[in-house]
């Protein structure tokens, strides 16, 4: 388990995509406290789940549409 912030979880679904790290952008902001699940196996990376904030219900944060 890692606990992290949403650019360094964002960077790192864009390493194992593939995608170029300058379309980062395209793949949408994590929700503060949510969960991202992200598994290794046989030298290969998945993506699992990805800003799951069901638990966080009301509080769950959202990136303004103006930034």
């Amino acid at each position: 388990m890692l606990a992290s912030h949403a650019t360094p979880i964002r960077t790192a679904l864009a390493m194992i995509q593939p995608q170029k790290l300058d379309a980062m952008d395209a793949l949408g902001w994590v929700p503060n406290a949510s969960v991202t699940v992200l598994s290794y196996e046989d030298g290969r990376w998945t993506t699992e789940l990805v800003g799951m904030a069901d638990h966080l219900a009301e509080l769950k944060t959202v990136l303004p549409a103006n930034v």
